[in-house]
């Protein structure tokens, strides 16, 4: 299928979607080709398992943290940067901002719930550039997005506080994974 995005409102949205679903079904196809039947389900059974197991606590835990965190960070960089002293309806904004840069941030970083599965989680150069992959990913984006020089610098310290909490809960699982 060739992607041919058509400008106008509900076509770009419906030509997205039709372009999305047809890259998951490239995808799911190649995978069962390349994997036996008995691999292909044990890739689901695993698949499902991290759903309920720590990786997305831990991602969900980080991201909470991550909000908080950002948000008193962010209030505090425009307040030296602003120095004024209504802040009524730039708590709120900079509250929303943040929590949409770290939804952003936590769809990117949604690949580590591939490491449930034993074999990717032994292999620690992949299960490294797994888990880090989304936050680094944002950050390089953040250094090369052409926006104003107070916004990128919002966005890397939302992408920097993101990547410090995410590697505090990585070096605690790998430490409670190790005894």
């Amino acid at each position: 299928m060739v992607f041919r995005p058509n400008i106008t409102g509900y076509n770009l949205y419906e030509s997205i979607v039709t372009f999305t679903v047809s890259l998951l079904e490239n995808i799911i196809f190649y995978i069962s080709n390349a994997l036996s039947p008995v691999k292909m389900f044990n890739f689901v059974v695993y698949f499902i398992k991290a759903m309920v197991k720590k990786l997305l606590r831990l991602l969900f835990s980080t991201f909470i943290l991550s909000v908080l965190i950002s948000t008193a960070a962010t209030c505090i960089f425009y307040s030296v940067l602003l120095k004024t002293n209504d802040y009524s309806h730039t708590v709120q904004k900079i509250a929303s901002g943040v929590f949409l840069l770290n939804c952003i941030l936590l769809i990117m970083s949604l690949p580590i719930i591939f490491l449930s599965t034993p074999e990717l989680w032994n292999n620690k150069p992949f299960r490294v550039a797994l888990y880090f992959s989304g936050s680094i990913f944002f950050i390089i984006a953040a250094l090369f997005e052409r926006v104003s020089q107070h916004d990128k610098e919002v966005y890397l310290l939302n992408g920097g506080i993101f990547l410090l909490v995410h590697t505090f809960f990585y070096f605690r699982e790998t430490k409670l994974r190790a005894k």
